[in-house]
């Protein structure tokens, strides 16, 4: 794992460093993005950021599909899944085979299992640290 870029901010300033992890997403090609966060550390939001900053209408309301499991976004024609496995009843199934009934350009996975690393491209943990959010940001 390569650290590629580590932030300290608050929700509030987390805009000041989405738009580098967004283009550095895009220039990677395709993506599979975990992140890791207890619940409530903000990963939907961060999520919802990162699909602003590749051009997502903001318009188009980012919510979390934990019940659903999954939202896809058009975003310039490329499809963007949005995943949340914190509720998913399919532990047994490899990540490999439940990401293959999907067709899209990148995915952003919110509580990814430990399968997840053989195919993710990319993660961002997201821990407390004092009065602010520490976001670390890896190639994997």
């Amino acid at each position: 794992m390569k650290v590629l870029q580590e932030f300290r901010a608050d929700l509030n300033s987390i805009h000041d460093f989405v738009p580098k992890i967004a283009e550095t997403l895009q220039e990677s090609g395709e993506f599979i993005v975990g992140f890791q966060g207890e619940l409530g550390a903000g990963k939907t939001y961060l999520i919802g950021q990162i699909l602003y900053s590749l051009g997502l209408s903001d318009e188009i309301p980012v919510s979390s599909p934990t019940y659903a499991v999954t939202n896809d976004y058009k975003i310039n024609g490329k499809v963007y899944l949005h995943a949340d496995f914190y509720k998913a009843n399919w532990q047994n199934t490899a990540l490999e085979d439940f990401l293959e009934d999907y067709e899209f350009y990148g995915a952003l996975i919110e509580w990814p299992d430990l399968r997840v690393g053989q195919v993710m491209t990319h993660n961002i943990s997201i821990s407390d640290f004092k009065d602010h959010r520490r976001y670390v940001f890896s190639k994997l």
